[in-house]
């Protein structure tokens, strides 16, 4: 217990309680174990990074979201939000709004009990549309738990995403057209 001095001198013992506050991070790579803090894809190909929160407390669990994603170049494109498993069903997306450089993404859930411990909030699908790095920020992020009531978010983490260009065939099929040119000239003498 520790005491806390009350304005007319008294001391009132409030118990400590130590709460820890809900972590919401990024998972560049929701394949490999654990959060990816970054990741490589392909130009051209289509991606996967998965919204997830830890470390929420039974007696504050969380019942909606809304989230920003932000994405900071273009080479990478959002192309969908999708449900994730964390909250209770039925679950209610409130706003789904994708432009090229963010997602905007809120959901409620009809269990007025919430949900604790940690888990996947939402999955995000991407394009890789040009080489490049993309940070993938989250400057909103608003937990609630039943009624409304907001929950503090200790640490909020970012991921980042480098697109790697595709090698160019001809050059592959001019260096294989020269080695066979070498290869001939070399038998006829």
């Amino acid at each position: 217990m520790k005491l806390h001095a009350v304005a007319a001198g008294l001391f009132l013992a409030v118990p400590a309680i130590s709460l820890a506050a809900p972590i919401v991070a990024i998972d560049a790579d929701p394949t490999q174990a654990g959060v990816q803090a970054s990741r490589t894809v392909t130009e051209g190909s289509s991606f996967e990074v998965d919204l997830v929160v830890s470390d929420v407390s039974a007696s504050s669990p969380v019942q909606s979201f809304q989230i920003e994603l932000g994405v900071s170049s273009d080479a990478v494109t959002p192309l969908d939000a999708l449900d994730g498993a964390f909250l209770e069903a039925p679950v209610l997306t409130l706003q789904e709004i994708l432009t090229p450089s963010s997602v905007r993404f809120a959901q409620i859930s009809a269990d007025p009990t919430g949900a604790s411990g940690g888990g996947v909030l939402a999955r995000f699908l991407f394009e890789a549309t040009a080489p490049g790095d993309a940070a993938l920020t989250l400057p909103t992020v608003l937990l609630s738990a039943p009624f409304g009531t907001p929950i503090f978010v200790g640490e909020i983490r970012g991921a980042n995403v480098a697109v790697a260009a595709v090698p160019e065939p001809t050059g592959a099929l001019l260096f294989a057209v020269a080695l066979i040119a070498a290869r001939a000239a070399a038998m006829r003498r």
